[in-house]
């Protein structure tokens, strides 16, 4: 053993279980064929197509394009674990060099790839089965046959270059109902790769993909809350990383299910060189919530801050450093929080629309006889000729019947409920007092409204009971405050609804 001291040994895994284990890398199909798309789009492809067919007791995926195509040596590397490649981090979209190999291993035992350029055509094919029963790692490298050939003519529509991949031995498929799996493939990658196909084409089965645009740029009703760009120091480079906010229009439930406007697809959507490699996410910035199924945000950045955003070369399950995390956040968390109130505010008003509280306030009316009531106030009107801004009492408001009564079946009574929206910060309710008539304000974004009144409009002995309470409250407020004590009378209900707001979240 001492002849081994301080030398390095040949340390090669075994092949065939390698092999094997780096199937199970965390690709799914859609992810693993969107990676070797990714090769076709760094090739500068202008056209891909993608086609899954039927083969005696298999399936055949093929992906072909009419790129740059490799030579025998840019093939050799290519069909290497960790390919040495050249990569250009500010437009690739693949970068460490286990594309090609990893995405095709997760669905198929046995890849082919034929690839044409400066007129020579070559093939290289890599099968699992033949590795395991070798116990090492090999391929088949040299000039395409006939038969490839003719394949490649077919596939790229005879381009004088480009690649073909052929999947075969096609054991990993999630869905063999063709159809259905190439409707999904057509959607998802119109998703991922929206931003490049107004510049390139994508077949599948031969039909064209459409751009998917989950935050709906291009619609006329799309509010757009933020654009806004941050930089990130990398190195001795300052990168920048753009972040988009949009507000999609509001649609029905059926359309809403239809295009997945649901919890699930609200949230950030990453795009790395303008490529999405996640959507949907919370990136722990904020909880999910039915409120924000309309809020979908972009991150752009481009490959050279893939360590900082935590990208691993499946391109999934992304883990920003907390320095990226704190500027996304102070950058979006005023604009979710924002949009939510929003949201809850027009929920509150819809949700308020058939409470009836003038019930309560005719009882109210009846048996204002027998009730301790604000002493009247005179409401002064506007002389002939006056400015509206400068008033004068003149002793014929509405309680003189002079020209200042207001008209209509709930200007008779002694008390009206009106609703308006303060914000949940607001008070529960407010008063004001028109002569004899005590006029309520609830505010329909407090969570006792919303709780509590909203939550039981279809029982009307709980609403007017409330509208009972609180009209006692506010008319035992008119009674008793003045100019001196005023601030002690606001004071009391802002601390009221301030402890029932705290008390009831």
């Amino acid at each position: 053993m001492e002849n081994f001291i301080d030398k390095y040994v040949e340390n090669t895994p075994n092949a065939g279980r390698f092999i094997e284990s780096l199937r199970n890398t965390g690709y799914n199909n859609i992810s693993a064929i969107a990676d070797l798309v990714d090769n076709s789009l760094d090739a500068d492809a202008n056209h891909i197509w993608l086609s899954v067919e039927p083969a005696p007791g298999d399936f055949r995926i093929i992906i072909a394009d009419d790129g740059n195509g490799m030579d025998l040596h840019t093939l050799d590397q290519a069909m290497r674990l960790g390919s040495d490649t050249d990569r250009n981090a500010d437009s690739d979209l693949g970068k460490f060099g286990m594309g090609l190999i990893t995405a095709s291993i997760s669905m198929a035992r046995k890849l082919t790839v034929i690839s044409r350029q400066n007129g020579e055509t070559f093939t290289a094919i890599q099968d699992l089965d033949e590795i395991a029963a070798e116990g090492v790692f090999i391929k088949t490298l040299r000039p395409s046959n006939d038969e490839e050939l003719a394949t490649f003519d077919l596939e790229t529509e005879k381009a004088s270059r480009g690649t073909v991949i052929i999947l075969e031995k096609c054991d990993r498929l999630q869905n063999k109902n063709i159809n259905e799996f190439c409707k999904r493939i057509s959607t998802e990658l119109g998703q991922i790769f929206r931003k490049f196909l107004s510049s390139r084409e994508i077949f599948v089965r031969g039909t064209k993909i459409s751009e998917v645009d989950p935050l709906w740029s291009k619609h006329e009703e799309t509010e757009e809350y933020s654009n806004e760009t941050f930089t990130v120091q990398n190195g001795d480079t300052t990168e920048n990383v753009k972040v988009v906010i949009n507000a999609i229009p509001e649609f029905d439930q059926q359309t809403n299910t239809r295009y997945g406007i649901n919890q699930k697809n609200q949230g950030f959507y990453l795009m790395r060189n303008n490529r999405e490699i996640a959507s949907g996410e919370d990136l722990g910035i904020f909880t999910k919530h039915n409120d924000l199924n309309r809020l979908r945000m972009e991150i752009y950045f481009s490959a050279n801050l893939d360590n900082e955003m935590g990208v691993n070369f499946t391109k999934r399950d992304i883990k920003p450093t907390k320095s990226i995390l704190d500027k996304i956040s102070r950058i979006t968390y005023p604009q979710i929080s924002s949009f939510r109130k929003r949201i809850k505010s027009q929920k509150a008003v819809k949700g308020t629309q058939d409470i009836d509280h003038d019930s309560a306030a005719k009882n109210i009316s009846n048996k204002s006889n027998i009730l301790i009531n604000p002493k009247a106030t005179y409401t002064p009107r506007v002389r002939t000729g006056e400015h509206p801004g400068s008033r004068t009492p003149t002793g014929e408001g509405p309680e003189h019947g002079g020209q200042g009564a207001e008209k209509g079946p709930m200007s008779k009574l002694n008390c009206v409920f009106e609703l308006r929206a303060n914000g949940q910060s607001g008070n529960l309710f407010d008063m004001e007092q028109r002569g004899k008539q005590v006029i309520v304000y609830y505010n329909i974004e407090h969570p006792f409204y919303q709780d509590f009144i909203a939550a039981n409009k279809d029982n009307k002995d709980i609403v007017n009971t409330i509208d009972y309470l609180i009209y006692s409250l506010a008319s035992a407020q008119l009674i008793n405050q003045n100019r001196e004590n005023q601030g002690i009378f606001d004071n009391f209900n802002s601390v009221f609804s301030s402890n029932l707001r705290t008390l009831i979240n």
